[in-house]
Parts: C-alpha cells; structure tokens; sequence
C-alpha cells in the first residue's frame, strides 16, 4: 500500500468520526455561478445540506441550508470568503434570503468544524472585489469580515505590496479556488 493510499485511508477513517459522516448532503459538488463587481465567479460547493423546520406563523415546513466546504490538507488556512461566495451563490440561485443558509469549513483531518459568526453579503463582497473602502455600518448586512479602511482583511498580515503573507486570497473564489473544481 503506498502513502497516496495510506493517506486516503486516513481521510477517510477521519471523515468518519465527525458529524457530517452519518447526514446525507442535499447536494454534492453543487455547481454555481456568480456576477459579482462585474466578475463571474464559478465554482462548485462541496456539500449542502438541508434542514427542514416549521415556519410558526403558517405551520409549513420550509427548510434552512448549510454550505459545508471539506478542507482535506494539513494547515488550517480556509478563507471565510470563500465560504461567504458560496453561501450568497447558493441563495441567490435558490432566491433564498441569506438567513436561510449557513456555512462551514470541516477540517476533515481533526474534525474541526468552524462556521464563521458573520459572513459578509453581497455588498460587502464587492466592495472587497472593487477594494472601495467600506461604508456606514449596516447591521443587516450580516457582515463579520470588516475590512479596514484599505480594503484589507482585519486580522491578516500583508506585504509591502499589499499581498497577504498568511497564504490566504485576496480574491474570494474563482476557478482556482479549493472546492471549486
């Protein structure tokens, strides 16, 4: 058995002992596409999950959904943008208010799972895409990844270039970006 399968045989052992191993996703590998600040964003959501609940003012059940993201490398480096394209993409397709949908990385290696408090919307988004700085705070925004007033993420370093130096994006996602295959 060579380290390729060994690995895998880790993975997978390690998939198994987090909370994701016994749910079946609604969706896997959910495609979307994006126009945001003028750029098309297309990419793939690893697994979407949905969650049924009664809506207390009609009785009707309607359901909720989570965006997870399946991170399998050894650092622990996901980029809440991602997470934030994603969660907007699948709404917007699905014409899904963005309280409707959640997200999460899964660390599948540790079993880590992480759901960022805030995540930004859209224009939060594109005001990171067009690096404008940020506006007056609107609370119904849903925003948590503030930038500074130089279109940087708070909480990363960067470069005499501007560059981060904590290998994370500055975009949020396109074709290149993990779990978009």
């Amino acid at each position: 058995e060579g380290r390729l399968e060994r690995d895998l045989a880790a993975l997978k052992a390690a998939f198994e002992r987090t909370p994701y191993a016994r749910r079946t996703p609604y969706r896997v590998e959910a495609p979307f596409h994006l126009t945001l600040a003028g750029r098309v964003i297309r990419g793939r959501i690893d697994a979407v999950y949905r969650h049924p609940r009664t809506d207390p003012a009609t009785g009707s059940e309607t359901y909720t959904y989570e965006i997870v993201d399946w991170k399998t490398g050894r650092a622990r480096t996901a980029d809440p943008l991602q997470l934030a394209v994603y969660r907007l993409a699948w709404a917007e397709q699905h014409r899904l208010p963005l309280t409707d949908v959640t997200a999460a990385f899964l660390y599948v290696r540790t079993g880590e799972v992480v759901r960022p408090e805030r995540l930004p919307g859209r224009p939060e988004l594109e005001r990171v895409l067009t690096a404008d700085p940020p506006g007056p705070a609107d609370p119904s925004d849903h925003t948590g990844h503030a930038p500074d007033g130089g279109g940087r993420d708070t909480g990363r370093s960067y470069d005499d270039a501007d560059m981060p130096t904590d290998g994370g994006s500055q975009e949020p996602a396109d074709e290149t970006a993990p779990g978009a295959r």
